[in-house]
């Protein structure tokens, strides 16, 4: 038996059940569940979602914290702030990425 058809089994019981209290309770346990239901309808893509929001975060963190700090004979990605055509750049780790993100996404709003 499923869980809608024993939600479905308790409202035809608690409709002929002759105390009203216990007809309350299984009531608002049958609403509690299809809320439940309801809530978590699309749990497995929101995993999904939290997932692949929590690579782009790592990531990030890498690339803002770690990234400038690696072997010199390796070849790693980082971040350069730089003018349209390059011939002015800087090099940003950290708080600077962060304000310099910000300052962008807020800027083209």
């Amino acid at each position: 038996m499923t869980t809608k058809d024993l939600v479905e089994a308790a409202r035809d019981y608690a409709k002929h059940d002759e105390y009203s209290v216990t007809r309350n309770y299984i009531n608002a346990l049958c609403n509690e569940i299809d809320r439940l239901r309801t809530l978590n309808a699309n749990v497995f893509s929101k995993i999904q979602d939290n997932t692949e929001t929590y690579r782009d975060a790592e990531r990030y963190r890498w690339l803002r914290s770690a990234s400038w700090d690696v072997d010199t004979r390796l070849v790693a990605p980082s971040v350069i702030a730089c003018n349209g055509d390059m011939s002015e750049w800087r090099w940003m780790i950290g708080d600077e990425i962060d304000m310099a993100v910000d300052k962008f996404i807020k800027d083209s709003k």
